[in-house]
């Protein structure tokens, strides 16, 4: 029974002793990898790497452990593209241990503008400047640009300078605008249509009228009649003053001239502001010969005004006689006179001042 119990004894002392040599063995390997990884940590928090925006998986001990498995392996792996990890170990050498460090970097990401696709836009010239608050939105279809300055009652027209912008003055003209009661009212329109004679608000009549609106036109001063010798010669005298009813007056000369020289879609902007002054119209003559007449208006026959210039077209008459032979049956003369005359009438009109009698314009009678 002695033996039996001592050899019991011994193989009880000799597991205890095999269990503690396997309890400290595995103790001692699990102490190198835990105290390097707190020491690391505190390392990392002490040295104000948190600055540097640390992430809080690297506190997480399950992910620290798989990374040192991956070192062990002779991997190298990374949490985020923002940072670089990187391991030195020490020389191993008994008795001491081995300490991983991890270093943080910042990267830095360089963002490229990607060019935008190349935009196709209609051709603008570039110098708008000496007229940009009047020039509003031009198509540049037109030769010319009209501006209409209620505030300095006057007109002018806008050619293009080298650039293709209206920025050349070509012509200045006096008008009437509407007075305060009855106000061209401002906007940008386009010469719609064209007439020869225009019955307006009245009822009276304007001559080369150019429509803008189916109630504005440019138009002569009103005439009482659809004739060139009733003239209103008040309303001619009060040119460079706001008294219409809406419509932009002018003498004749020089709203033949627009009805002229802009065609059909030529742009019209009427601006609440003074422009450039207007050149001066023709003074009118005091007696009954020239009342009722446009001193301007060089374009209807029997003007006194032209009288002169008339006076030298004036028809003049030639007679010429002719003698024939004498016949040889009744052995008479026969003489026959032949009177040649010629003459020479009034300007003709031509196509350009036929009204458009096609255009859209509404039956409304204008304002005058």
């Amino acid at each position: 029974m002695k033996k039996y119990f001592s050899n019991l004894i011994t193989i009880i002392i000799s597991c205890t002793l095999i269990a503690c040599t396997v309890f400290f063995t595995a103790f001692n390997g699990f102490e190198n990898k835990v105290v390097p990884i707190e020491e690391e940590i505190s390392a990392k928090i002490s040295a104000g790497n948190t600055t540097h925006g640390i992430s809080m998986n690297l506190l997480n001990t399950k992910d620290i452990l798989k990374k040192k498995k991956a070192e062990g392996n002779g991997t190298v792996t990374s949490s985020a593209a923002s940072r670089t990890v990187t391991s030195a170990s020490a020389p191993t050498t008994s008795g001491k241990k081995t300490v991983t460090t991890i270093k943080n970097t910042s990267v830095t990401t360089t963002t490229t503008k990607v060019p935008a696709e190349n935009v196709t836009k209609s051709k603008v010239p570039e110098d708008e400047s000496k007229n940009v608050e009047y020039i509003k939105d031009p198509d540049y279809k037109s030769k010319y640009y009209i501006v209409v300055y209620t505030g300095s009652q006057s007109v002018v027209v806008y050619g293009k300078d080298k650039t293709g912008a209206y920025n050349v003055k070509v012509k200045t003209f006096t008008v009437s605008t509407g007075k305060s009661s009855t106000p061209t009212r401002k906007g940008v329109y386009k010469i719609r249509a064209k007439y020869r004679w225009r019955m307006l608000m009245g009822p009276c009549w304007g001559q080369w009228c150019s429509s803008i609106s189916s109630s504005y036109l440019f138009h002569s001063v009103p005439y009482d009649k659809k004739s060139p010798n009733t003239l209103y010669n008040a309303s001619y005298n009060n040119l460079g003053k706001a008294v219409s009813h809406g419509c932009i007056r002018m003498c004749v000369r020089d709203v033949k001239w627009i009805y002229d020289n802009c065609p059909i879609g030529t742009q019209v902007h009427v601006v609440w502001a003074s422009g450039p002054k207007g050149e001066g119209v023709p003074k009118r003559k005091s007696g009954s010969l020239y009342s009722g007449w446009d001193p301007s208006d060089k374009w209807s026959d029997g003007n006194p005004y032209f009288k002169d210039a008339l006076s030298s077209s004036t028809s003049t008459k030639t007679t010429t006689t002719t003698t024939s032979t004498t016949t040889t049956a009744t052995s008479k003369t026969t003489t026959s006179t032949t009177k040649n005359t010629t003459s020479t009438t009034a300007p003709s009109v031509t196509s350009s001042q036929i009204p458009d009698e096609s255009s859209n314009e509404s039956d409304e009678v204008p304002v005058g």
